[in-house]
């Protein structure tokens, strides 16, 4: 079964989602299928693209004038390259289709944290020797730098930290005389030194912030306070939102302006849809854009011209570069144009139905149970 299918990003949502547009009807929790052309991992799965295939439920199904349109995820969308042809299958109703995958942003992927044992186990990478300009700092007992030009710092030896007499100065081995606890405090007493001088600082940061604030909202009142004021001291909140001016007209509008203008008319839609067939080389999606929108906006005959686009005994959905001929797409069509009021639609309904159920090969179950009367 071969239907018009569309990827598109979703805008009501962040990077990483996607709207399949299906111009058919899905029974209610119908699961869909994605592939590729790839000899190892052809179908795609819950944790990216693997060897065996796996039935994906969409996040969500909406209903359209066309069909349903499948709200898909980042498992999708961040596994599937821009341009990417992928295979579509909907196993349920025998629906499938080949799709070039559009350009739509991918979610960004958090790093996931190494656990502990994962930590342990790995091997750290060699550091490289620092430059002499870079050259590391030699660090005391307690990992603070120490700085050769501290004639206090500098007599520290490491007998006296570790207790141990390495040098001879120390017979015992003992350091109870206390002077390395003298330093401990000194040092501690300069870290205390360095936390209070960064707090001061933050401090500053913040009053400098604060006062730049204060500053821009000042000249904000200034400057708009007075038009807000009326004659009676009444504050008068004027409307700011632009005016949206018309489209202009005449012969520097395109085409394209006209049909995406949202005030063109449908029976000006439907025209300008035929003149993009007759271009030379015709513009078909604008073309098929235009005429479905004015059948949408209530001209019987685009709607019409629409449902014998894809109405299988008519072979025309050729001028528009549809899949192929579709039953469901055309009774769709012709039950619009003939709720809007247009008297063939009606017969070219009871015509097809009858012609669908005369063919069991092109018989379309859905088609029958939605359009065609029992």
């Amino acid at each position: 079964m071969n239907v018009p299918v569309k990827v598109t990003r979703d805008p009501r949502r962040p990077a990483g989602f996607a709207h399949i547009e299906i111009a058919a009807a899905l029974p209610e929790g119908a699961p869909i299928q994605i592939t590729r052309e790839h000899p190892a991992k052809p179908h795609l799965g819950p944790a990216g693209w693997q060897a065996q295939s796996h039935d994906m439920k969409p996040l969500g199904v909406e209903s359209t004038d066309m069909g349903v349109r499948l709200s898909v995820g980042p498992e999708v969308v961040n596994e599937i390259e821009e341009y990417e042809q992928i295979t579509i299958a909907i196993r349920s109703i025998g629906l499938q289709a080949q799709v070039d995958w559009p350009s739509i942003p991918k979610l960004a992927r958090a790093s996931s944290a190494q656990g502990p044992v994962a930590a342990a186990s790995a091997a750290p990478a060699p550091t490289p020797a620092p430059a002499a300009s870079q050259a590391q700092p030699a660090r005391g007992r307690d990992g603070d730098p120490v700085i050769e030009d501290e004639p206090h710092v500098r007599d520290r030896g490491l007998d006296d930290r570790d207790g141990n007499d390495r040098d001879g100065d120390d017979r015992d081995g003992d350091d109870r005389d206390g002077d390395d606890r003298d330093e401990d405090d000194a040092f501690r007493e300069e870290d205390e030194g360095y936390e209070e001088e960064d707090e001061r600082k933050s401090y500053k940061g913040l009053f400098i912030a604060g006062a730049v604030v204060a500053l821009f909202l000042a000249v904000a009142a200034i400057v708009f306070l007075p038009g807000l004021i009326g004659s009676d001291d009444e504050v008068v909140v004027e409307d700011t939102t632009p005016a949206v001016a018309p489209a202009p007209a005449g012969p520097g509008r395109s085409a394209r302006d006209e049909i995406l203008d949202p005030t063109t008319t449908p029976e000006r839609l439907f025209e300008l849809g035929r003149e993009q067939l007759r271009a030379d080389p015709p513009d078909v999606d604008l073309a098929a854009a235009a005429i479905e929108r004015a059948g949408r906006e209530g001209l019987g005959e685009a709607a019409m011209w629409m449902g014998e686009t894809f109405d299988p005994r008519l072979s025309l959905w050729e001028r528009i570069e549809a899949p192929g001929p579709n039953a469901s797409a055309a009774l769709r069509h012709y039950t619009a144009a003939r709720g809007q009021g247009e008297a063939r639609a009606a017969e070219e309904i009871a015509a097809l139905c009858a012609w669908l159920s005369e063919r069991p090969e092109a018989d379309d179950p859905i088609a029958r149970e939605n359009y065609c009367e029992s």
